[in-house]
């Protein structure tokens, strides 16, 4: 079965040792953001998964 965006993101984040919080800060972005993200609520802009 495929891992999907949601699971991969988690996944990678917590293999990291990263928080939501740490993540976000990093990514510059809200960390509601990421927990939406990890909920599948909401999904990343392609231009944003692909930027520099």
């Amino acid at each position: 079965m495929a891992v999907g965006f949601k699971e991969r993101l988690k996944d990678l984040r917590i293999d990291t040792g990263l928080t939501q919080e740490k993540l976000s800060d990093q990514f510059v972005i809200p960390d509601s953001t990421i927990r939406r993200y990890e909920t599948n609520r909401n999904m990343p802009k392609r231009s944003r998964i692909f930027s520099e």
